[in-house]
């Protein structure tokens, strides 16, 4: 009887597992980036640039899945004030997005996670064209963030969007005020809103 009730315990306990299932979706979309200054000096402006890339997940009985996105994504800024800069900027990287999602409903997904980002270029725009900048290494080559989002799911494909803010400096610089005295934490944060559409292919059918 002992041995019976422990093999039911131990069954239902492995059950989500068991019904486990990989998918892939390869998905794009724009992301809506811009920078973020830690002492509120001055704002950006939104820069509409693009992202493309892969997202694998590992589902629990269609409710819970954690799952890994790698893409690649266009980031940068504008400046709202050109008397500041007057300068455009964007930053190529490769991003690595571990993340846990949960499905409330069928149609609903709500997800976070933390993004990985390696730096593949840095471009400014100058005299009509993107160039690449005077300094090098003038922009940190990883960059770490969070995000959290939501996806409407209409059958195999989804419409995500999600928020991601970098929780890492972007420049390795100091900053110093009018009088020459450094501006205690300043600096500057990616951040972007992310939208696009996925088709999710399954990998392994349940049971």
């Amino acid at each position: 009887m002992k041995q019976g009730i422990f093999t039911l315990l131990l069954v239902a306990a492995f059950q989500p597992i068991l019904n486990a299932q990989w998918t892939i979706a390869p998905e794009a979309g724009v992301n809506f980036a811009k920078i973020g200054w830690s002492e509120d000096a001055f704002d950006t402006d939104l820069g509409t640039q693009f992202f493309a890339g892969l997202h694998g997940q590992y589902w629990l009985s269609g409710k819970m899945a954690y799952g890994l996105a790698a893409q690649y994504s266009l980031k940068g800024y504008g400046v709202a004030d050109d008397d500041i800069f007057g300068i455009k900027a964007r930053y190529s990287y490769i991003d690595f997005l571990p993340n846990f999602e949960i499905k409330p409903w069928p149609f609903l997904g709500i997800f976070a996670g933390v993004n990985v980002g390696v730096l593949v270029s840095e471009e400014y725009y100058n005299g009509g064209e993107w160039v690449d900048p005077i300094f090098d290494d003038f922009i940190n080559n990883v960059d770490f963030g969070g995000f959290i989002g939501a996806k409407a799911y209409l059958k195999n494909f989804y419409l995500k969007a999600h928020f991601n803010r970098g929780f890492t400096p972007l420049f390795d610089v100091t900053f110093t005020d009018d009088n020459g005295q450094e501006i205690g934490d300043a600096n500057f944060f990616n951040q972007n809103i992310q939208v696009g559409l996925g088709y999710r292919i399954p990998l392994k059918k349940k049971g």
